[in-house]
């Protein structure tokens, strides 16, 4: 994945992902942790390089966060990056 789609969401959201986070998406662009009994997907970054991904992303980091926000008042200081599937569960980094 091109950096240019990490640095887009940066700046839309006005915050700066950690170094280790970046070189992690730059090679699959989201996946999963596994955290204790929990499984938790990672949000993509959005990549308009052609429309499969489109499709694959539009679930993005930057969407489900201006989601989060608008919808169940998620703190500016905080950015969705994944989720456990069950809608109980948001895994949110703090800027």
């Amino acid at each position: 994945m091109d950096e240019k789609y990490i640095a887009n969401t940066e700046n839309e959201l006005g915050v700066k992902f950690p170094d280790s986070f970046r070189k992690k998406m730059m090679k699959s662009n989201g996946g999963g942790v596994e955290v204790s009994t929990d499984y938790f997907e990672i949000h993509p970054f959005y990549d308009t390089s052609d429309k499969k991904r489109i499709k694959r992303t539009c679930n993005s980091i930057l969407h489900e966060t201006k989601i989060a926000r608008e919808h169940y008042r998620l703190p500016e200081n905080l950015i969705v990056i994944g989720n456990n599937g069950g809608g109980d569960g948001r895994s949110c980094l703090q800027n």
